[in-house]
């Protein structure tokens, strides 16, 4: 159980980055003349997502393990 509340926290960080990527280009957070700030915004959030989830990944691997 311990486990399973772990790994639904990156999920959404994964889901809510998905989510800002694909709307940072078409509604930057600054207006029209700084698109690439929203898609930089949403990069971000999406790598720290990815690296929440393979946190959660290697700390449930060791733990089966038996380390």
């Amino acid at each position: 159980m311990y486990a399973k509340q772990e790994i639904s926290s990156p999920y959404w960080h994964l889901v809510v980055g998905l989510i800002v990527i694909a709307f940072a280009t078409r509604i930057p957070l600054l207006g029209s003349r700084i698109p690439l700030l929203g898609f930089l915004i949403g990069l971000i959030v999406m790598l720290a997502g990815l690296g929440a989830l393979f946190m959660t990944w290697k700390s449930v691997y060791d733990e089966s393990r038996g380390g």
